[in-house]
């Protein structure tokens, strides 16, 4: 096992643990592309929907009766994002998403715990099961 993949071992195994505090789910997203036996490589992604530098580990966590996703993106101390990592971490803050480079458990669990306090912050006085819902608007009544 690699470096990297110790790590994000650990990560998950903290997180099953968190898990069960706290209402959360995640999964690890795969990154390897299709091994070609003929050819003997793994072959690259091809399809229009399929995102390259996608983070290791999504974790999507209840707050304030939202489902809110976090993009945790495994490195050793001295690893660093690839293009295409630095591309979907752009991708994910440009919608104001959450994405974090993380090297440890705890920072793992920190960028989680941050993101709680902010999305908190954002229903200051509302309480946790209090959250406003969301206004759907139909299309036709769109500007």
């Amino acid at each position: 096992m690699t470096p990297e993949g110790s790590i994000k071992r650990s990560i998950c195994g903290a997180l099953e643990i968190y898990a069960r505090k706290h209402h959360l789910i995640f999964w690890v997203q795969e990154s390897v592309g299709i091994y070609d036996a003929k050819k003997g490589v793994y072959r690259r992604k091809t399809s229009r929907w399929q995102t390259n530098g996608v983070a290791d580990i999504i974790v999507i966590i209840k707050i304030n009766n939202l489902p809110i996703p976090i993009f945790l993106e495994v490195k050793t101390d001295g690893g660093r994002q690839s293009e295409h990592q630095k591309a979907f971490q752009v991708l994910i803050e440009s919608v104001n998403g959450f994405y974090f480079v993380v090297r440890s458990i705890d920072d793992a669990i920190l960028s989680i715990d941050k993101v709680r306090e902010i999305v908190d912050s954002r229903f200051v006085g509302t309480g946790t099961r209090g959250a406003k819902p969301l206004e759907v608007v139909p299309m036709t009544e769109r500007e």
